[in-house]
């Protein structure tokens, strides 16, 4: 959640991203508890509020994407995250052997829609799984809309 010492200004600043990773787990994405849920770019403003709240729903099957190992490690200290839960996102840019234990195994992916390997990543949901795709600053609009959501 929120951190309580964050300043005001800081907080208004983050609100709208909290609000979009709600309506993108919540309406648009239906997560539940026993969902394996992939957050591409958990470092991203948006990706910290998914992970947040899946946190606070007592999602435990979690994993993320990080684009270095400053990231990765960042995500670990600073969230908590297991080392095993955060994935190298080139893992994703192309078909590599190193992903293959990936594949079909995500019930639920929350992506930005301007990710280029974003369509590659459906490859790893499960067949019934869910695809929800956000436009990375919800205060745009269109953000996070229904037609947005993709079942992969």
């Amino acid at each position: 959640m929120i951190p309580p010492k964050l300043p005001f200004a800081d907080t208004c600043l983050t609100v709208p991203y909290y609000v979009a990773a709600y309506h993108a787990l919540s309406e648009i994405g239906l997560v539940t508890q026993q969902d394996n849920v992939l957050i591409h770019d958990g470092a991203s403003r948006l990706g910290q509020a998914l992970l947040g709240l899946l946190a606070s729903r007592g999602v435990t099957k979690i994993w993320t994407t990080a684009a270095t190992g400053e990231e990765s490690m960042w995500l670990s200290e600073s969230l908590g995250l297991s080392e095993a839960a955060i994935i190298p996102e080139n893992w994703f840019s192309f078909n590599s052997s190193a992903s293959s234990q990936w594949k079909q195994k995500f019930s639920l992916m929350i992506s930005e829609a301007e990710g280029g390997s974003s369509s590659l990543l459906m490859s790893y949901g499960k067949p019934d799984g869910r695809n929800v795709m956000s436009q990375a600053d919800p205060t745009s609009a269109n953000s996070t809309q229904p037609g947005n959501a993709q079942n992969s």
